[in-house]
């Protein structure tokens, strides 16, 4: 028991994950150092580009055909990574969850899709 212990420990520094893998890159909510599986915390995941065409300020630009790299675009994306992170965290807290991963970053451990539940969110 002990000897496992320490062995976790070593791994742990060594940058080596004990259970499951979380992609650092494909966090969109919280931090991985605040997850801890033994406290019981929990996962979501997203499908961030469903979200993002339910958004209003990203079916504007759709619609519109607004160009990348003018004022416009760079307004309305603005706006809806606001709503975006806004849903994200709404969401994380109502629902207990310590961080929010895009659908494919996490192996290993227990999630849940909350992809219906942030578009249920989305208020124009």
């Amino acid at each position: 028991m002990v000897l496992n212990l320490v062995l976790s420990v070593l791994l742990v520094f060594a940058g080596v994950s004990v259970g499951g893998k979380i992609d650092p890159n494909l966090v969109r909510y919280g931090s991985i150092s605040s997850f801890d599986e033994s406290k019981g915390d929990r996962i979501g995941t997203i499908k961030s580009q469903k979200l993002y065409l339910a958004l209003p300020e990203y079916q504007t630009i759709k619609s519109e055909k607004v160009k990348p790299g003018t004022a416009r675009y760079t307004q309305l994306m603005r706006g809806a990574t606001m709503r975006y992170s806004k849903i994200l965290s709404s969401v994380s807290k109502s629902q207990n969850f310590v961080i929010i991963v895009e659908e494919g970053g996490v192996h290993g451990y227990k999630t849940t899709d909350i992809t219906t539940m942030c578009i249920e969110r989305v208020k124009p």
